[in-house]
């Protein structure tokens, strides 16, 4: 296989990638490593589309791969950082996307990854001049907005976050993370139908991207007190970790069983119903919330129609 057609073949599969097909990305760079295995490119865009469709395992795969085939190779270096930082490795992923833009420093895809990772490390104070800096480098890259976007409309200061998401779409209206960076601007600040729009329109490009679905989940909260009260409770336990998680649960239960013997003791029969009914309506809601919650964002989607690939 000659060297253009590799390159169309790569370039194909990122494009797929880009456009919400993981799968079809995966079965293309097969079919290419099949004929061509030592294509340190291939297994390291691989290992990006493995970890896109959450084989994790199989994406440090073929990322280590890549690295040994082409230790040199900035964009092996790159999928191996983004890899790890999944992993919450987060050292070496560090090292790895240091490496990346030691070689190529203008690259602003490998920019906006390390700013992602010191993101979740906890070095705020870092994160704005890398996206700063990322934009300055290819000002066209629509993942540039998008990232500077998002990073303001965590920080509450949805006109920044808007200007950003408005430039994204103005490069490229159908990218979906720009659509479901503008859907969750609508949300915060109270547009409801625009959101919803937004998040639809977005899952009209890939009915299975988590981003959307969330933006959906958080609409379908937000217009509910109560399945919004249980989606907060739910994000919450989901952030702590699982520990965390029983011992907060067996906190609750020891204190509803330490209220309900006190009012026994003080014959406060009514105080003592009342502890019981609200822990039995906390089981019974922690329950049924998230069941409730699924078929609500089901009815949702189905009122509305999408290719026949949703």
């Amino acid at each position: 296989m000659n060297d253009n057609r590799i390159e169309q073949l790569l370039i194909h599969a990122n494009q797929q990638l880009h456009h919400g097909d993981t799968y079809g990305a995966i079965d293309s760079l097969k079919q290419l490593l099949s004929y061509e295995p030592d294509i340190a490119d291939a297994h390291a865009l691989l290992a990006i589309c493995l970890f896109h469709s959450k084989r994790l395992e199989a994406a440090k795969y073929e990322a280590g791969i890549a690295l040994q085939l082409a230790p040199d190779s900035s964009f092996s270096h790159y999928a191996q950082g983004v890899i790890l930082t999944a992993a919450r490795q987060f050292t070496v992923a560090e090292d790895n996307l240091n490496q990346a833009i030691q070689l190529e420093p203008t690259n602003a895809t490998y920019l906006l990854a390390k700013a992602n990772l010191l993101a979740l490390c906890g070095k705020n104070k870092q994160v704005l001049p890398l996206l700063e800096q990322a934009i300055a480098a290819e000002p066209e890259l629509v993942d540039c907005y998008v990232a500077l976007g998002e990073y303001y409309l965590e920080r509450g200061d949805y006109k920044k976050a808007q200007t950003y998401a408005t430039e994204a779409m103005h490069l490229d209206s159908d990218d979906q993370d720009a659509i479901t960076l503008m859907g969750s601007i609508h949300l915060q600040l109270g547009n409801m139908d625009e959101a919803k729009d937004h998040a639809l329109w977005a899952l009209s490009h890939n009915a299975m991207a988590v981003k959307p679905l969330f933006l959906m989940s958080a609409i379908k909260a937000k217009q509910s007190i109560w399945l919004g009260l249980w989606w907060r409770f739910n994000s919450f336990m989901s952030k702590i970790g699982e520990a965390k998680q029983i011992l907060i649960l067996i906190s609750l239960y020891f204190f509803y069983r330490l209220g309900d013997q006190l009012f026994s003791d003080l014959e406060m029969s009514n105080a003592a119903t009342i502890c019981t009914i609200t822990w039995l309506a906390f089981c019974v809601y922690s329950w049924m919330g998230p069941v409730i919650f699924h078929r609500s964002l089901v009815k949702e989607l189905q009122s509305f129609s999408f290719d026949k690939h949703f």
